[in-house]
């Protein structure tokens, strides 16, 4: 014989949180399925094609302008995209040949030896862009044989000695950084020999150390710098004197 009372069955939601009922205005968790897993990603996928697009387009208008290293052109897309986008983006530039170091290095070192830049400073630069020490040796090499010349053309450009003219003392003097002051010229009459001698060579220090400073500037080595001082103040010196012979 049966008893008349039963216990009232639960349903399987009701079982699956222990009896109790989900409470009015309670949150209910939303469980994994591959089917929302999956567009979670199809839309993570679509939002990070529109930021490589953009990036590319980006990358592509700035080589259209001049040449750029992977890390030069990598910061410059920093300031706007990911860092997953750009990695995308150089690499595709890279494989199609858009991107590529070496042509930069060369373009570059055009650039700054027609400048009249010596090879300290812009192996300098090149390092700071990304640029391995041998291929920045490399791509200075056939350039060594120009570097006196070239150091030369810029000492001679800024050395340029020049006395008052006598007919009218009053003209202001061209580069005046450069330009020695001749106080020998203005010492009158009563100045010795010797002192004439003493502020020549205090004038030739000065231009010495002004040349040398600009030629560290400019990426010239110490050595190579002063073998140029010395031709540059000797032409000067020579001219000088075949200016004075003259008058």
């Amino acid at each position: 014989m049966t008893s008349d009372w039963a216990e009232p069955r639960q349903s399987s939601d009701e079982r699956s949180r222990g009896g109790v009922g989900r409470r009015k205005g309670q949150r209910q968790e939303r469980s994994y399925t591959p089917q929302r897993d999956a567009s979670r990603k199809e839309q993570n996928s679509k939002a990070a094609d529109g930021g490589y697009a953009k990036c590319m387009a980006a990358g592509v208008r700035l080589l259209a302008g001049r040449e750029y290293s992977r890390l030069e052109l990598a910061n410059k897309l920093s300031r706007r995209f990911s860092a997953e986008a750009i990695d995308a983006v150089v690499a595709e530039l890279v494989s199609l040949k858009v991107l590529d170091d070496e042509r930069y290095g060369e373009a570059f070192c055009r650039s700054r030896v027609e400048r009249g830049y010596g090879p300290g400073f812009i192996a300098r630069e090149l390092e700071q862009n990304g640029l391995g020490t041998e291929l920045v040796e490399a791509l200075l090499e056939p350039y060594q044989e120009q570097w006196f010349e070239r150091a030369l053309a810029q000492a001679q450009k800024a050395h340029r000695p020049k006395r008052r003219s006598l007919q009218n003392p009053s003209d202001p003097l061209d580069d005046a950084e450069f330009v020695q002051d001749d106080a020998f010229l203005d010492a009158g009459p009563s100045a010795s020999r010797d002192d004439q001698v003493d502020d020549q060579w205090k004038e030739r220090q000065k231009a010495r150390g002004r040349l040398a400073r600009l030629l560290a500037r400019r990426g010239f080595s110490g050595g190579l710098a002063s073998k140029v001082i010395d031709q540059v103040l000797r032409e000067a010196e020579a001219k000088a004197g075949s200016d004075s012979n003259f008058d």
